[in-house]
């Protein structure tokens, strides 16, 4: 999305864009249908920022859901790949899988925002925000780590969806 490099899926610079708001409203199936790319930033408590680059492509799975596929690099780590299974189950909620986290994935959609939150390994706590903006192809993607209720690390991202 690590301990913390697990979360490298998620990374950018946000500027000063508005975030959680009605419109436009977020469909996350169809913004992660085909390729999108993420640019960002990864700050671990006690450590220097690090750059996070993220390419994407998502597949609807035949059921309402999506597939997504990543591949993550991140300044300093060897390049990953994970993969997202989510989706709908409700107008509201969704639900669903990341390879690297210990605990299903929960989301809640209101508006252009999408909650997600997930258990890692390590007992981190991930809990990630992401705000569609008004162009409709670009996603700020905020995302908080934290560990016996402490912060521990945090990502900035910038996801375009591609053309």
């Amino acid at each position: 999305m690590v301990i913390l490099s697990t979360i490298s899926g998620c990374g950018g610079t946000a500027g000063s864009a508005p975030l959680a708001d009605r419109e436009p409203k977020l469909d996350p199936v169809a913004f992660f249908t085909g390729d999108s790319r993420g640019a960002g930033q990864l700050k671990v408590m006690m450590s220097a920022a690090r750059t996070i680059n993220v390419e994407s492509h998502g597949t609807l799975d035949g059921k309402g859901g999506i597939i997504l596929d990543q591949t993550v690099r991140q300044a300093g780590k060897p390049e990953r790949v994970r993969r997202w299974n989510l989706r709908p189950i409700s107008a509201t909620r969704l639900t669903g899988t990341l390879s690297d986290a210990t605990s299903p994935v929960s989301g809640e959609l209101s508006g252009n925002r999408l909650h997600l939150a997930y258990r890692m390994k390590g007992g981190l706590a991930a809990e990630q925000f992401l705000y569609l903006q008004p162009d409709e192809r670009t996603l700020l993607n905020r995302i908080t780590v934290r560990k016996f209720g402490l912060v521990v690390a945090r990502v900035d991202e910038r996801i375009l969806k591609s053309e």
